[in-house]
């Protein structure tokens, strides 16, 4: 009889006696079996029937031949011997092993790896020698980056930026034999979707002229979860200016007048998806523009110019703001005098 490993049912073989004469058929018979056992199947003979009863022994195989006496115990010819041949052929056992998780659940942007340990499951002695290789199917996502070590034995998980999703992964052992090589576990993992806070991006500092219309573009804030966003703009210190759309990315300032150039405004943008916010600061230097002969500073030359002009001359304006002097010096010679004041007039005139 031919068996393979690890069979599954109980296996029996009958013995059916030859035809004896009539005075014969009372005679009781013993069968007997040699060997009585082996150490690859469990095997019995039944001493009145003679019927065989063998079943296997997990991941055992091998070749036995046995000998049956049939014995009717009488005096002579009294032993009928048969031969019996037990093969319980060799079979590979699938490479099986047990994961640490069969279900892991992370958040987004995990700091440190995660590890699933694949614990492979005793094998029979025979079989220990087998190289057994692991994959993983499917080999990557475009949301988690995934890796299996065959020496460590060891499926390395890292977070890819702002990254999310869920798989049910097969890791596949193969040992590499003609029959039953494959064994196959699942394990299922999830990232989850995690808000992140907005970032606020003021733009670059800025310099602008005094008396100009001055743009503030938070345009290239953004948000990484593509969340609507909100903006507030707010000036934190400097010469107290009117912020024109104030909760848009995009803002206006009118930008006051200076006496002196080093003035500076601060402004702030405030970024918020609805549950994070991030904020960012830009500078604003502001240029004093100094137009000979606007002895006032109100941006025009006119009469009342020409008056300032006439009393500096004549020292009845004695104001030490150096606005006045610095303005009132149209020749630019260092002194204000008659031809400051004809200067004035020739470009009121034009």
């Amino acid at each position: 009889m031919t068996l393979l490993e690890d069979f599954l049912s109980e296996k029996t073989l009958i013995i059916t006696p030859q035809p004896v004469p009539s005075d014969e058929i009372q005679q009781r018979i013993i069968y007997t079996m040699i060997p009585v056992s082996v150490d690859f199947a469990n095997i019995s003979i039944h001493p009145l029937t003679g019927q065989l009863t063998i079943s296997s022994i997990p991941n055992k195989n091998g070749y036995q031949s046995f000998t049956i006496t049939a014995d009717d115990r009488q005096i002579q010819n009294n032993k009928a011997i048969n031969n019996f041949i037990l093969n319980v052929k060799s079979r590979n056992d699938p490479p099986e092993f047990k994961l640490s998780q069969p279900v892991l659940d992370l958040n987004e942007d995990f700091a440190e790896p995660s590890i699933i340990s694949i614990n492979p499951l005793p094998v029979p002695e025979d079989e220990q020698n087998e190289q057994v290789v692991y994959y993983i199917n499917p080999m990557s996502v475009n949301w988690v980056s995934i890796n299996i070590n065959n020496i460590t034995k060891q499926i390395e998980i890292t977070a890819i930026d702002n990254a999310s999703g869920h798989q049910v992964f097969s890791i596949i052992a193969d040992d590499g034999q003609r029959e039953d090589f494959i064994f196959e576990q699942f394990f299922e993992l999830t990232v989850n979707a995690v808000n992140d806070s907005p970032i606020a991006n003021a733009g670059d500092d800025q310099e602008v002229d005094e008396g100009t219309r001055l743009t503030l573009n938070g345009y290239q804030s953004s948000d990484i979860d593509n969340n609507d966003l909100s903006y507030q703009w707010k000036q934190l210190s400097g010469i107290s200016a009117i912020i024109e759309n104030e909760n848009n990315s995009i803002a206006y300032v009118h930008v006051p007048k200076v006496h002196h150039d080093g003035e500076q405004m601060l402004f702030r943008l405030f970024v918020s998806d609805g549950k994070l916010n991030n904020v960012d600061d830009v500078y604003i230097n502001i240029r004093n523009i100094v137009k000979q002969g606007d002895i006032n500073d109100d941006g025009n030359l006119n009469l009342f110019d020409i008056i300032l002009m006439l009393e500096l001359i004549s020292d009845i304006n004695d104001s030490q703001n150096q606005l006045f002097p610095d303005y009132a010096d149209m020749n630019l010679n260092g002194y204000i005098e008659l031809m400051d004041i004809l200067f004035l007039i020739k470009q009121i005139a034009e």
